[in-house]
């Protein structure tokens, strides 16, 4: 086996750098999407089992999150 054919070898058996970061997101997001869960069910169970939410926390939750987004792209 040649070196260029090693070489071909160990470049098409390894990850790419798009499919590693899809990979983490991926997981990231898995663990923060549980997270956020485990926090609303437990405001929901302080509420005496009723979820509220104003349309301003709303609003203000959508913009945190549209923000986050946003930096994290700016990390590429």
């Amino acid at each position: 086996m040649s070196n260029s054919e090693k070489k071909e070898l160990i470049k098409s058996s390894t990850i790419s750098t798009q499919s590693k970061a899809l990979l983490i997101g991926s997981i990231a997001g898995g663990i923060l999407g549980a997270i956020t869960g485990l926090l609303i069910a437990k405001r929901v169970e302080e509420a005496d089992g009723e979820l509220k939410i104003s349309a301003n926390e709303g609003m203000r939750l959508a913009m945190l999150i549209f923000s986050f987004l946003k930096d994290i792209s700016k990390f590429g």
